[in-house]
């Protein structure tokens, strides 16, 4: 929508309303009149009410009006400026359970669990029984030793066992969710990548073109052709030589049988 339509619509708009705060006003004298005649409060009250009508009515056809100026001016309405934060304005205090959440990263840290979630710092919170001595703890700005907690890693790995089986959130453990959770089968371990199959790959020593080009004149191949051709070609090559070691190690092990026979007739004579 271009400037032009804007400030049209914003015309019919602004009429629009003038006219409605008319028939409001039409109306509101109408019903005013009618009352008057039966009971003088009433009458108070309705013209009460319709002079709260036609404030508001007139606070926003002058709204209106303001930004339509604005509009043809070309300047943007004015927006609110938010007020700068004092840098030189005395901090506030940390509460209770701002320092007790400090304590309980600290804790966990030490034992190489970083990634502490504030869902679990507020429930092992609700679990402790010491947290009137945390607040005054706070109160005092920290000084002197800390107060006495819970088990506060114990605390932590029951709300991750809770959390991994209460699938719905509510906060309490249902017989189908245990029912579940005795069902669930363990994720198998992923096979590692055969090296063969990742050639041409990103994660494979031979992913780029010219490393695989390369290895191909190394073992003297043919080094032409496009990337699936070459990759192929050296796939090829390697798995020969994986069926070649593997025969020949049979061998070796035929070669080891037939001296432990020879050693055993030689024995025998």
């Amino acid at each position: 929508m271009s400037k032009k339509d804007i400030i049209e619509a914003s015309k019919h708009i602004t009429a629009g309303i003038e006219t409605n705060m008319k028939r409001h006003i039409k109306s509101a004298f109408t019903d005013y009149a009618r009352e008057a005649n039966d009971s003088s409060t009433q009458g108070m009250i309705q013209m009460s009410s319709m002079m709260d009508v036609m404030k508001t009515l007139q606070a926003t056809v002058q709204s209106l009006q303001e930004e339509v100026a604005a509009m043809r001016s070309g300047d943007k309405p004015a927006k609110k400026v938010r007020k700068k934060k004092d840098p030189d304005a005395p901090k506030k205090k940390p509460s209770g359970y701002i320092m007790y959440g400090a304590h309980v990263r600290e804790v966990l840290g030490e034992q190489g669990m970083d990634k502490v979630k504030i869902a679990a710092i507020a429930n092992i919170w609700r679990s402790e029984t010491n947290t009137e001595a945390w607040n005054e703890y706070a109160k005092a700005d920290g000084e002197g030793d800390a107060p006495e907690t819970i088990d506060i890693v114990d605390a932590y790995t029951t709300f991750i066992a809770r959390s991994a089986i209460d699938t719905d959130g509510d906060g309490k453990i249902s017989a189908d969710e245990i029912s579940a959770a005795v069902q669930k089968k363990p994720a198998k371990a992923k096979k590692p990548a055969d090296p063969i199959d990742l050639i041409g790959k990103a994660g494979s020593e031979f992913h780029k073109v010219g490393d695989i080009r390369e290895e191909l004149e190394r073992r003297g191949l043919v080094t032409t052709g496009k990337k699936a051709e070459i990759v192929e070609r050296l796939k090829e090559a390697m798995r020969q030589d994986t069926t070649s070691d593997e025969d020949d190690e049979d061998d070796a092990d035929g070669y080891s049988d037939l001296e432990d026979d020879g050693e055993g007739k030689c024995g025998d004579e």
